[in-house]
């Protein structure tokens, strides 16, 4: 009290030439609204910077994930065309194309097909073993690995 700092000191904030308290679950402020980083003793200590706030782990919202990269935890828009994610390369769900193995792809590459039957969640799914490459379903075969023969979509050993 009466000190002269060139700053404020951390959980404070500086208005007015006067060194105010941030609110209890910010670790840095702006303003006692307005959190820079979190408090990690609080129960919400996960950095949303669309809001300049902070929420608990279980609050990062739809289309971001949960980063710790630069050390402190915050939450992390994924990165389009990923609608959900679990990192930045990662992703779950995608606006547009399909989900290969965690990325958003416009075609499914051999040995796999455009399974659509949850429009939400549009992915790459594998065809059965013996197809070399399906369409639709993973047993609608449009062609077959060299020891199997193509005979009505399906891949036999041997055409009867």
């Amino acid at each position: 009290m009466g000190s002269c700092l060139s700053s404020c000191l951390s959980s404070y904030y500086e208005s007015n030439g006067i060194c105010q308290s941030c609110s209890s679950i910010c670790l840095t402020c702006s303003n006692f609204t307005v959190c820079l980083t979190c408090n990690t003793t609080s129960s919400l200590n996960i950095y949303y910077p669309d809001n300049l706030t902070c929420i608990s782990a279980s609050s990062c919202p739809s289309g971001y994930y949960l980063d710790s990269t630069f050390g402190a935890l915050s939450c992390t828009k994924c990165i389009l065309p990923c609608l959900s994610c679990t990192n930045s390369t990662f992703c779950l769900t995608c606006s547009s194309g399909l989900n290969y193995k965690g990325s958003c792809k416009s075609n499914c590459p051999t040995g796999y097909y455009a399974d659509i039957s949850n429009t939400s969640d549009s992915k790459c799914s594998a065809c059965s073993s013996v197809c070399f490459s399906c369409m639709g379903n993973a047993t609608n075969c449009t062609s077959c690995y060299s020891s199997f023969f193509l005979k009505n979509g399906t891949c036999v050993s041997n055409c009867g």
